[in-house]
């Protein structure tokens, strides 16, 4: 996938934050107009989530794939128009200025969400992973059954996702003084000078 050590790097990160929250976690990169699971951990709860690694889903109705969504702004007015923006449930953006509404958000907090818009009874909390570049072609996500993860705990979990991110990104070799997000964005789709603190 481009980056053949991201699932060697990230494992010890994931581990932790499967721990803390004790729900799912997953590792996901880029492929094209997919997301892709290269690692899960499973949920300790006996209700748990059903997914495998190797599966695709799409990047504009997952938190996963919305966070690979958030880039410079030619590049994203090249890609939206590819995707198929098919309502999976009812909750799924149906187009293309919905998704950018719901783009602008993740920008602005620092990561995405997915209240039931891929799978009903699942929410989704992503955090994105920078490479070496600047750019996110991985991400990694909290899910949770709806039962277990109120939009409250959504929130109050995703700082645990970002602070993985950030770690995995060092290991990948992003370089910030700060806690990056995507405000500032150069046109080579390198993260600007200017860092803004992530809000949650």
């Amino acid at each position: 996938m481009g980056q053949p050590d991201i699932r060697r790097l990230s494992l010890p990160y994931l581990r932790e934050l499967n721990q803390q929250t004790r729900e799912t976690i997953h590792l996901t990169v880029r492929h094209g107009l997919s997301a892709v699971y290269v690692e899960k951990l499973d949920s300790p709860e006996p209700l748990r989530i059903h997914s495998r690694i190797g599966a695709a889903v799409p990047l504009n109705c997952t938190a996963v794939g919305k966070v690979m969504l958030v880039m410079p702004e030619d590049q994203r007015d090249r890609t939206l128009p590819e995707l198929d923006l098919k309502r999976l449930t009812p909750n799924c953006l149906g187009n293309l200025q919905e998704l950018k509404t719901e783009l602008y958000r993740a920008r602005k907090n620092g990561y995405a969400c997915d209240l039931e818009e891929h799978e009903l009874h699942i929410r989704w909390g992503a955090a994105p992973i920078w490479d070496h570049t600047g750019s996110v072609q991985s991400s990694l996500s909290i899910t949770v059954p709806t039962i277990r993860m109120p939009v409250t705990r959504l929130r109050q979990l995703a700082p645990l996702s970002q602070a993985a991110g950030l770690k995995i990104s060092a290991e990948l070799g992003y370089q910030s003084p700060a806690a990056p997000s995507w405000t500032g964005f150069s046109r080579n789709g390198k993260s600007g000078a200017r860092l803004t603190k992530m809000a949650v």
